[in-house]
């Protein structure tokens, strides 16, 4: 035990003096961060960065020969121009085809319109001609009825007068019978209008006269004015008796 007890004695004094050793050659520590960065890099795993880049690698030479390979194909492909040429070609055969048609079958159908345009001008043609001899036709018949009426007027009137005539042959031999009985040149035979009255008189009258108006056992009824014109004479009342009214066979003496 008490040989334990100085060996224990003796290893405590040991690292007593140890530890003051240490102690004094022991200086403070100092961080740089440096050497942390190339501690850390040099700990650094490169497994992810190689994957990362064989990975582009990979991309890149993957690339480049599907470049290479689609333009080699291209290579193998001989498109030349006579084949766009031939192909213009009938494309443009094709449409004038087409065009060539729809030609034809416009002169077609303008030939049948042309046609039609014709049947309807002769038809038209021939409907103004018949037109044309109806209202002549027309015209003739109506031209005869026409004259045969006018003839037949003309001979009722011929008639007419030949009565009318006949008519006034009587009343003028009345009238002059009348008028010689009252040793009278006129009379009156309408005197409704007053300036325009209708008179018969025997001798001639060549210029204006103004004549006294008498009716039976003469009785003075007024003046009247005498105007000879183309058509004969006529009458014009100047003045009316008062109470008085011309009236037909009221006789005046020149």
């Amino acid at each position: 035990m008490e040989h334990q007890d100085q060996m224990n004695k003796s290893l405590s004094s040991k690292e007593i003096f140890l530890q003051n050793s240490l102690a004094e050659n022991e200086k403070p520590a100092i961080y740089s961060l440096e050497e942390e960065f190339v501690k850390t890099k040099r700990n650094r795993d490169l497994k992810p960065q190689l994957i990362f880049f064989g990975f582009i690698f990979l991309l890149i030479g993957l690339t480049l020969g599907t470049v290479r390979y689609l333009d080699y194909k291209s290579r193998q492909i001989n498109i030349g121009i006579s084949d766009f040429e031939d192909l213009r070609l009938k494309e443009a055969l094709n449409e004038a085809t087409g065009k060539k048609e729809e030609l034809n079958r416009k002169n077609e159908e303008l030939s049948i319109k042309d046609k039609e345009l014709k049947k309807l001008q002769s038809s038209y043609r021939i409907e103004v001609q018949r037109l044309k001899e109806k209202v002549r036709q027309s015209a003739l018949k109506d031209k005869e009825r026409s004259e045969e009426m006018q003839k037949g007027n003309d001979d009722k009137t011929i008639v007419q007068l030949r009565e009318a005539n006949s008519k006034l042959e009587v009343y003028q031999y009345a009238l002059s019978m009348l008028l010689k009985e009252k040793k009278a040149a006129g009379c009156v035979i309408d005197p409704r209008r007053r300036r325009n009255i209708l008179i018969f008189i025997n001798p001639k009258v060549s210029s204006e006269i103004v004549v006294d108006l008498y009716r039976v056992d003469d009785i003075y009824v007024g003046k009247l004015k005498l105007v000879p014109d183309k058509n004969g004479v006529r009458a014009e009342t100047v003045e009316v008796a008062k109470g008085q009214r011309i009236q037909p066979l009221d006789w005046f003496r020149i």
